[in-house]
């Protein structure tokens, strides 16, 4: 058997880790090897590199070579294009670049490129609309990378008579083309992705992006069904975990800073009090596909139409809690929500960097709602009425109300004393993300204390822990506070909205 693996990238721990031990594992078993890595040259973009600096893709290739060196056996090894040609922004690729719904749209010979430039674009940007300066630049460089790979990664299937492709998530620009020539031509799929604190959460993917709902419910349900030990003990220890602010599908944490026991100015708990936990609209927006169906065309719509829906009933006072991870987000999907105050009198936002504790607002609400954060879930556990307005993998296991119609949504929000849903969902939830991956071979360790190949850590050398350093300041303190978004039309956009909002006190 041929088995093909992917190694774009040496930046991502414990991705590199990971890959390296899949590659491993086929040696092991005496298959034809070839690892793709990067070729890195002039033109390429990448989601851990979206503008090309010179300084980070050195730094990665060193990484990627060390994790290579490391490798016992023999396999063979390629890189992807030297170049990449960049093409000039022409009126009909510049319409194709400044247009969210037009480059999410976009794709060559099968394979959605647009989707997945998007993704790796906002996942360092979070400029969901697109409104930075930089926008139509960065993109056309991602959508080049990936353009130009969907022909190379064919040739290589066919020319070499590839029998098996193993490779990284699959969603971003660097990934994607290789996961739909892989698919288009019927190969078998090994999609890896790691969630969790420990080696032993590695989860594999058979021929299917990890983000797919089936995918997960399926994942979540076999995990359910063959688990044999205690799952309450489980689910407490995973719902407590986090609560303290442990990391499990992130990678930090976003309750530090809070104030344990704090409740926002004005809580009035004779209220009806609705707490709503909304989410990084970007990170679902990069995702797309079925998280592009929702009842509200955004999280901002949502509470327009909610607020202006619940304002007949003076005992209802929505409390907007803010993500964290906005908190230092100032595109205008993110500043939106800080203006509600302005326009309606019944809702109160608690800023992303606010010191108020989103457990002790959770506990002291009546009826909790989340867009797709883990919140929505955590809510059932510890025992609150949940609405799901967004999307995201527990959404069909019975746990949360799902409304189908803003007026179903209104109607839960006004019910006083809504009942809670069965627990079931819940607890599925946390033995899937506590225990539903698996260890691999060659692969050990864990976040605190770093993750090992073969006994190996790879770290950068002083010089490149400088050089990435600076390489990456420069990204996002000159190039993307500066450039593109101090020379954005977000702060035009957010004036334009506040002119045209008609107050409702």
């Amino acid at each position: 058997m041929h088995v093909l693996v992917h190694i774009p990238t040496g930046l991502a721990t414990p991705e590199l880790e990971i890959m390296l031990a899949a590659a491993q594992t086929s040696i092991d078993e005496g298959n034809e090897t070839t690892i793709v890595t990067c070729g890195g040259g002039k033109g390429y973009g990448c989601s851990l590199n979206t503008n090309g600096l010179a300084l980070t893709c050195g730094v990665c290739k060193s990484m990627t070579e060390k994790g290579l060196a490391a490798l016992k056996g023999n396999f063979a090894r390629l890189e992807t294009p030297a170049t990449i040609a960049i093409p000039p922004l022409k009126p009909a690729r510049a319409a194709l670049v400044q247009d969210r719904w037009a480059i999410k749209d976009h794709s060559i010979e099968g394979v959605d490129v647009g989707q997945a430039a998007y993704s790796s674009y906002i996942g360092q940007s979070r400029d969901q609309d697109l409104e930075g300066s930089l926008a139509r630049r960065t993109l056309n460089r991602l959508l080049a990378t990936s353009e130009q790979l969907v022909p190379w990664f064919r040739a290589l299937i066919q020319s070499k008579k590839v029998d098996k492709v193993v490779l990284y998530n699959g969603r971003q620009n660097q990934y994607r083309p290789l996961l739909r020539v892989a698919q288009q031509e019927n190969l078998p799929i090994d999609i890896m992705e790691f969630s969790g604190q420990e080696a032993r959460c590695v989860y594999i993917f058979r021929n299917q992006l990890p983000q797919d709902f089936t995918v997960l419910q399926e994942f979540m349900e076999n995990c359910w069904k063959n688990f044999k030990g205690d799952v309450a003990e489980v689910a407490d220890y995973f719902y407590k975990y986090k609560r303290a602010g442990g990391i499990v599908n992130d990678h930090r944490a976003y309750v530090t800073g809070q104030t344990r026991g704090k409740l926002p100015d004005g809580w009035d708990a004779t209220k009806h009090n609705i707490a709503i936990f909304n989410s990084s609209e970007d990170e679902f927006a990069a995702i797309g596909g079925e998280y592009d169906k929702t009842l509200y065309t955004n999280q901002t719509e949502a509470m327009q139409r909610l607020c202006a829906s619940l304002a007949d009933d003076p005992e209802v006072v929505l409390w907007l809690r803010v993500h964290p991870n906005l908190a230092n987000v100032h595109w205008s999907f993110a500043e939106k929500l800080l203006l509600l105050e302005e326009r309606f009198s019944n809702v109160r936002v608690i800023r992303g960097d606010s010191k108020v504790s989103t457990y002790d607002l959770l506990d002291a609400c009546n009826t909790a709602v989340s867009f797709g954060s883990t919140m929505g879930i955590e809510a059932v556990y510890w025992g609150k009425p949940s609405i799901l307005l967004g999307r995201c993998v527990y959404e069909q296991i019975g746990s949360v109300y799902t409304p189908r119609t803003h007026e179903e949504a209104v109607g839960l929000l006004r019910t006083r004393n809504l009942a809670t849903l069965p627990l079931e969902g819940a607890l599925k939830v946390a033995l899937f993300w506590s225990r539903g991956g698996q260890s691999i071979p060659h692969f050990t360790g864990a976040r605190k204390g770093g993750f090992f190949f073969n006994g190996k850590q790879f770290s950068k050398t002083k010089l490149q822990q400088w050089l990435y350093a600076f390489a990456k300041c420069f990204e996002k303190i000159i190039l993307e506070r500066g450039v593109n978004y101090g020379l954005g039309s977000s702060r035009k956009r957010i004036e334009e909205y506040r002119a045209h909002a008609q107050p409702s006190r």
